[in-house]
């Protein structure tokens, strides 16, 4: 893997460094969260703190829109390309009880459902996918395997909170996929949706 801090001018530099701590931050947190420092029950409190955050520091740092995935210039092929993506872990929902997932409780499930898609579903693929994507290119980096490296390792650390395995192999392959599309497309738009659409089917199914 290409280092981090290898050559480049200074704007690169500093992006580099931007990224050492962006990584740091979505790593400290959960692991708070998962030895009790920070109480379980804020984890959705903290969701929306760093989609704040990373808000804020897009906005900072002079990201463009287009930068950040907020593109309708290709949202029907984004869309296309999340299909086959969205009926295979569709599929293996089907499957989740056998497989082990516990169910879990956040609020009521109408109540959840409404924000999963409209706050929690964009946030989580704003920070994890829209921002670190954005940032990455301004690394300097081209090397796909370290972009989704980036984009997936922190989605699938914070949901060590959830003290289940399975789950964490489940979102490691979700996670590298919709690293992988939204790499293809850069449409925030498409991969958002198809985390809400496998989100709530989660939820109604008890998985969540």
């Amino acid at each position: 893997m290409e280092s981090v801090f290898e050559g480049g001018n200074q704007s690169v530099l500093k992006a580099r460094w931007q990224l050492l701590y962006s990584v740091a931050i979505l790593m400290v947190v959960p692991a708070l969260i998962y030895v009790d420092v920070i109480p379980y029950g804020w984890r959705i409190y903290m969701l929306l703190a760093l989609g704040v955050i990373f808000s804020i520091l897009s906005y900072v740092r002079g990201y463009t829109l287009s930068e950040l995935g907020f593109r309708k210039d290709n949202i029907r092929k984004a869309f296309l390309v999340q299909v086959p993506f969205l009926m295979l872990f569709l599929f293996v929902l089907s499957f989740a009880h056998r497989l082990g997932f516990v169910e879990r409780e956040f609020l009521s499930k109408e109540l959840f459902l409404v924000f999963y898609v409209f706050i929690s579903s964009p946030f989580q693929e704003f920070v994890y996918r829209s921002y670190m994507f954005a940032l990455l290119k301004r690394c300097g980096l081209e090397n796909r395997f370290v972009f989704v490296l980036f984009m997936a390792v922190p989605y699938v650390f914070v949901h060590i909170i959830y003290h289940n395995p399975l789950t964490l192999i489940f979102t490691l392959i979700v996670g590298v996929l919709w690293s992988y599309t939204y790499i293809r497309q850069t449409n925030l738009f498409a991969v958002s949706f198809s985390h809400a659409i496998i989100g709530c089917v989660a939820l109604v199914l008890g998985v969540v």
